[in-house]
């Protein structure tokens, strides 16, 4: 435990398909120390990610009672906007934080492993800040999925039937812990909605992504947690 307690020892989260630039790392610090002297209690600063794939940028999450919003970094009215959740790749912040919030839950494995930690910084009265000053490049999922509509087209990240079965598991238990806004699980469920129709419709192996959903409901039901293995436990 002695090793969260560093004051001065600052952390940067990386993900292994995050692409930081040269000037990334100091970028970030000077973002975070001029953030330390406007914010008492700054549990991590997130940039602007950019997804190659897709050749746009991703915004920042932003949930204001009921209302549920991505602000992308050109609407922006300052450098820094308050978030209700952050990426944990290329987040920068405080180790000492880390041992005040609790460190990243392995249980959930991989799905909404970042999510969790900022919904219990944020209940235990840290904020979260996210800075158009950076940029990093990050892969989005597997794949990019394409809706192409009369005049415009959304891209979604696309995610394997393992993926979806780690993602809807973890939602639901999210959405079952007393600490989680309602406003975050209104959303996320709406959401948990529009990935089934969507994959169930638009995506190359259908009925596995189903499938994939469906086990995930079913292993949050059973109270299932960690690594799935081959053997589907």
């Amino acid at each position: 435990n002695m090793a969260w307690h560093c004051p001065r020892c600052r952390l940067l989260l990386l993900d292994h398909d995050s692409i930081p630039g040269e000037d990334f790392v100091p970028r970030m610090r000077e973002s975070y120390l001029q953030l330390l002297q406007r914010e008492e209690r700054p549990a991590l600063l997130g940039p602007v990610l950019f997804e190659p794939r897709s050749n746009r940028c991703h915004g920042f999450h932003v949930l204001r009672g009921l209302r549920y919003r991505h602000v992308q970094p050109d609407d922006m009215e300052e450098d820094f906007l308050s978030c209700s959740g952050i990426n944990s790749s290329g987040s920068f912040g405080e180790l000492e934080v880390f041992g005040k919030v609790g460190p990243l839950r392995d249980d959930l494995f991989i799905d909404h492993v970042d999510t969790e930690w900022s919904l219990r910084a944020l209940h235990q009265g840290f904020t979260l800040w996210g800075t158009r000053r950076t940029q990093l490049t990050h892969h989005m999922g597997d794949d990019v999925l394409a809706l192409r509509l009369p005049g415009r087209t959304f891209y979604f990240p696309y995610r394997s039937p393992l993926r979806h079965r780690y993602l809807f598991r973890n939602s639901l238990r999210l959405m079952g812990a007393s600490y989680v806004p309602a406003g975050w699980k209104l959303n996320c469920a709406a959401k948990l909605l529009f990935t089934a129709v969507l994959f169930g419709t638009l995506s190359r192996e259908r009925l596995a992504q189903l499938r994939g959903m469906a086990a995930g409901l079913a292993d949050a039901l059973a109270g299932r947690r960690g690594e799935i293995t081959a053997a589907g436990r």
